[in-house]
C-alpha cells in the first residue's frame, strides 16, 4: 500500500473500533441468523489465513483499527454476508487509513468500452474472481494498519486481529488488484496468451466479459 503521509500521523483508533463492535453486537443479539453468518465469516478469514490473531500485549508504535459491520445479501448463495471494513473512520488526529493512502488511479479500460466490445458478438461469457481482494498478500510491515477487534459473544473478551490480505474498503484495493493482473500478464502472459488477452482488455474489477471464441475453436 502506497502512503501519502507517514503512518505515524495516525492517532488512537482502537477505542472507536471497540465502541462500534459493541454496537454491532447489540444488533447481532437480536438477529441470531446474522450473528451466525458473521461468526462464520470471521472463522473463514482465520481458517484461510487471511487474518490472524494478535497476541502481543503492548500496542505497536503505529497501528490502525478498522470498525466493521455486515451487509446481508439474501440473493447470493455464495456470499450471503459481506463484511464492510471502515478504513475511512477518523481517529483522534482526524486522519483515517484511507486519508493517507494513495488510491493509485484507474489503470483499466472504461466499463463502457468493455461492454461495447462484448455486445458486438452473438455469444459471450461472463465470470468473476472469487474473493479477489483476499487473494492478494499485504506486506508484513503494513499489517498493523489493518487491525480489527472481535469477540465471539456479546459478553466475551475482545481480541485483536490483523489482516494479511488486501481489504475491501481500503481506497487502494481496486488499484492493487488491477496492478496484480498486469503483473501476472507480464510474468506469465507468454505461457497463456488467450488468458493474457482477456485479462488485459476484458476485465472490469473482478468481472470478466469474454467474446473471442473464434480463437478457442480455430
Amino acid at each position: 500500500m502506497a502512503v501519502l503521509k507517514e503512518p505515524s500521523c495516525l492517532g488512537e483508533s482502537k477505542q472507536t473500533a471497540i465502541r462500534r463492535l459493541n454496537s454491532l453486537w447489540r444488533k447481532l443479539e437480536v438477529n441470531r441468523n446474522l450473528q451466525q453468518l458473521y461468526r462464520n465469516l470471521i472463522h473463514e478469514y482465520l481458517d484461510m489465513g487471511h487474518m490472524e490473531q494478535v497476541f502481543e500485549v503492548s500496542e505497536p508504535t503505529v497501528a490502525y483499527y478498522m470498525p466493521h459491520h455486515g451487509v446481508l445479501r439474501p440473493d447470493s448463495k455464495s456470499t450471503p454476508l459481506r463484511t464492510v471494513f471502515d478504513a475511512s473512520c477518523a481517529n483522534t488526529t482526524g486522519e483515517s487509513l484511507n486519508s493517507i493512502l494513495a488510491n493509485g488511479g484507474v489503470i483499466q479500460d472504461e466499463l463502457f468500452a468493455i461492454l461495447l466490445r462484448f455486445r458486438k458478438n452473438r455469444i459471450g461469457l461472463i465470470s468473476d474472481i472469487k474473493k479477489m481482494f483476499r487473494m492478494i498478500f499485504i506486506d508484513e510491515s503494513q499489517r498493523d494498519l489493518l487491525r480489527i477487534v472481535w469477540k465471539e459473544s456479546i459478553d466475551d473478551s475482545i481480541k485483536t486481529y490483523k489482516m494479511n490480505r488486501v481489504v475491501y474498503g481500503t481506497t487502494c484495493a481496486p488499484y492493487l488488484a488491477q496492478q496484480v493482473f498486469k503483473q501476472l500478464v507480464m510474468d506469465d502472459g507468454h505461457n497463456y496468451p488467450l488468458a493474457a488477452s482477456a485479462v488485459s482488455s476484458d476485465m472490469y474489477m473482478d468481472g470478466l466479459t469474454y467474446w473471442r471464441f473464434r480463437h478457442l475453436f480455430c
